[in-house]
């Protein structure tokens, strides 16, 4: 779920699925992280936020991660963390 992978970053430890084990690394990896997102998209759940991420600027990622924060109804304090990184 997207919600866990911002999460996770946050508070630094990305899991990485390897030969279905489960790891932790410490490293954020942004392939990692759309690869995860394109693996999880059920019913285009995802569409949105994939295609932002192949065609548009880092803001435009923000906003539209931020709108899936305000519209899944999470804690908008997330927003100010996906604002604060690169």
């Amino acid at each position: 779920m997207l919600i866990d992978l911002i999460l996770d970053r946050k508070d630094n430890s990305n899991i990485v699925i390897k030969d279905g084990k489960l790891n932790i690394t410490k490293k954020y990896s942004p392939k990692r992280f759309y690869d995860s997102i394109a693996n999880d998209n059920i019913d285009g759940l995802y569409n949105n936020i994939l295609e932002t991420l192949d065609n548009k600027e880092e803001i435009d990622v923000k906003k539209v991660l931020a709108n899936y924060v305000i519209y899944g109804g999470y804690n908008i304090d997330i927003i100010k963390y996906i604002y604060s990184v690169n």
